[in-house]
């Protein structure tokens, strides 16, 4: 089973995908690892030590950025990789946006997910990784990173990363009305639930790989209450 993480920058795809990766024994690739490889090879960046969570803040982001709108094949590159890898190995998973329009469409091996989260709490979000930026600075920021990353993969792929597309996932988490299930500052349960309803999911991908009729329907039911729990963040949820 392969998984797919997908949401723009500063939705929480990082720290989700290391607890996914801890509980499911998963080789995690990552698009911005392979670009720092990249960088580091051609000494367009000096030290891996020297980028952090949200680099795209500081000095190593404008490197980033500047080479990515001048190399456009560069990004070509890392997404054709990350497709081999995600329809070659078994058991990865993958933090990609642009990923979830390449692969073949219905492809019951490999778990889609997007994480939608408004722009105001993507801010907030960086801003407790990055506490000495502004919220100005880190809103600039995060609009920018939006905005080239949009641009390298109109002109790529010819897709728009900010106008989502329902379709291409299988699951959608909507990060609006967390508000409602736990207090907006306890970003553990928040954490949590998302994992609880993920899980949910990976486990009838498991059991079909597994060729366990009973053992998927009984995690079809299962599924089906955790959509119906928390249902106020479920965006899109697949059919079984």
């Amino acid at each position: 089973m392969n998984i797919c993480i997908s949401g723009l920058t500063a939705s929480g795809k990082t720290t989700l995908i290391k607890a996914i990766v801890k509980s499911n024994k998963l080789k995690h690739y990552s698009a911005s690892t392979l670009l720092f490889e990249k960088l580091l090879h051609n000494n367009t960046l000096s030290a891996i030590e020297n980028i952090k969570d949200h680099f795209w803040l500081r000095k190593q982001g404008k490197i980033t950025f500047d080479y990515r709108l001048k190399n456009l094949v560069v990004d070509k590159e890392i997404d054709e990789k990350l497709l081999e890898i995600i329809q070659t190995e078994n058991n990865v998973i993958i933090d990609s946006l642009s990923l979830p329009y390449l692969l073949p469409k219905n492809n019951k091996s490999i778990v889609i997910i997007y994480l939608k989260s408004k722009l105001s709490q993507r801010i907030k979000k960086a801003f407790c990784s990055s506490p000495t930026l502004s919220t100005n600075s880190i809103k600039r920021g995060i609009k920018d990173k939006d905005k080239i990353t949009k641009n390298i993969l109109k002109k790529i792929w010819n897709i728009n990363i900010l106008k989502l597309d329902k379709q291409l996932y299988d699951l959608i988490i909507d990060k609006s009305n967390f508000f409602k299930l736990v207090n907006p500052s306890d970003a553990q349960e928040e954490i949590s639930i998302k994992i609880e309803i993920i899980q949910s999911l990976l486990n009838i991908y498991s059991s079909i790989e597994e060729n366990d009729n009973a053992l998927y329907k009984r995690n079809i039911e299962y599924y089906n209450f955790i959509i119906n729990k928390y249902k106020a963040i479920i965006l899109k949820s697949s059919a079984f």
